[in-house]
């Protein structure tokens, strides 16, 4: 598997290495956008399928909890304890790593991206660029564990992959964004790439707070109603992931993936 890539030079597009597609054949040749974007359309299926699937069908069995009080939508976790939406999801976040190996691997090239010399994080681009990789392999490994095995089947594996799933998550955010907000950026896809990193990671870190706060009220005070409180911004957190991976569809915009050796077509 390789990477070809094209650059912008103000309002010409010049390919950096050129194919002749009547003289070379691939076994798989895609763009990384429509990498990014088929990965990220997956999960966003199998949430939505799964919530209105709950709302819809099982509301009752999904919304309850240990309090006994009234509840209107249930958390990510309830809606995926059961049949159909457990297999559906799980199918769903399978396809979707398999996307996740190419953008894994894209990762490692932010750290050959030109910084500004005058950031503090300049001298740091190396050590950042693979903090961000690790912390990108984590999330991918955790949400592959919490989505295998729900917290009906086994409910301390199911915490604590979660866990891990949110500290990678925001880690690896956090640090894409410090990373991107110290490079120097040419393109007004670039820019445009960074003002969303900003607004998602910002929307990401201020939900996780909110989930973190309506779940010690549901579990201090039993209050009905403050376990949708929770159930929502859980929600938001996880499109608030989603949209920042989407960035990624920006930043490699100009990236062909390429799996299979070069064979010259015999011509008719």
């Amino acid at each position: 598997m390789r990477f070809e890539a094209s650059a912008n030079f103000g309002n010409k597009m010049s390919t950096v290495i050129h194919i002749n597609e009547r003289e070379r054949s691939y076994a798989f040749h895609a763009s990384v956008r429509k990498i990014v974007l088929l990965g990220i359309s997956l999960p966003m299926f199998g949430m939505f399928f799964g919530i209105l699937w709950s709302i819809f069908f099982d509301m009752e069995r999904t919304t309850a909890t240990h309090c006994l009080v009234k509840n209107y939508l249930p958390s990510i976790s309830a809606a995926f304890n059961y049949f159909p939406t457990s297999s559906v999801w799980r199918i769903c976040i399978s396809l979707h790593l398999f996307t996740k190996i190419v953008l894994f691997y894209l990762t490692t090239m932010n750290r050959s991206k030109k910084m500004n010399q005058l950031s503090l994080l300049a001298p740091y681009q190396g050590s950042l660029s693979k903090f961000a990789t690790t912390m990108n392999g984590i999330e991918n490994f955790s949400l592959l564990c919490l989505t295998m095995i729900t917290s009906k089947e086994n409910k301390t594996i199911h915490v604590i992959s979660f866990t891990f799933f949110v500290i990678s998550s925001i880690s690896y955010i956090v640090s894409i964004y410090s990373l991107y907000s110290s490079m120097v950026l040419e393109t007004q896809l670039e820019r445009k790439s960074l003002r969303l990193k900003k607004r998602y990671c910002t929307i990401n870190i201020l939900s996780f707070l909110l989930v973190v706060y309506s779940y010690y009220r549901h579990i201090a005070y039993c209050e009905p109603g403050v376990y949708t409180m929770f159930a929502f911004f859980e929600y938001i957190f996880v499109l608030s992931n989603i949209g920042f991976h989407y960035t990624e569809s920006l930043d490699f915009h100009s990236y062909s993936c390429i799996v299979g050796e070069d064979r010259k077509i015999s011509s008719s």
